[in-house]
């Protein structure tokens, strides 16, 4: 996967793909009895969230509730794993001025890779996604 460019909405060093970030916000939402979807009807959008017209929203089980099959848990093994290495990061993610802790390339490639694997997730995420609305609308 090619480099991610900073997203230019904001100018964060911690922020270089915001589909990596959408992901990860994503993957925390089920282990929270939530979903996250994306409303927009814009053509394009660079959210990972599935995207789901309002009515169909209103109606669906929260997905704690259903047996989603091995690709979910596949991608939630996969999360949880990611969310072990961001806890060995080389400074302090919960420092509220972090920014200048990410000052160095060590840190930088950190980020990097935490956003190649969360990029890797997306299609679990897709196909995840695709099986929980079969289970749901049928």
């Amino acid at each position: 996967m090619e480099k991610c460019a900073p997203d230019p909405l904001r100018k964060d060093v911690s922020l270089t793909s915001l589909e990596a970030r959408s992901v990860r916000l994503f993957a925390w939402a089920p282990r929270h009895d939530k979903l996250l979807v994306n409303f927009s009807n814009a053509e394009k959008s660079r959210l990972v969230f599935p995207r789901v017209p309002l009515q169909q929203y209103q109606t669906m089980t929260p997905p704690r509730q259903l047996k989603l099959g091995k690709v979910w848990l596949e991608f939630q093994k996969i999360s949880k794993e990611i969310e072990r290495i961001e806890k060995k990061a080389p400074f302090k993610a919960l420092d509220w001025n972090y920014v200048p802790l990410i000052a160095t390339d060590e840190h930088r490639r950190f980020i990097e890779e935490l956003d190649m694997r969360w990029n890797d997730a997306i299609p679990y995420l897709k196909i995840g996604y695709e099986r929980y609305c079969e289970k749901i609308l049928n």
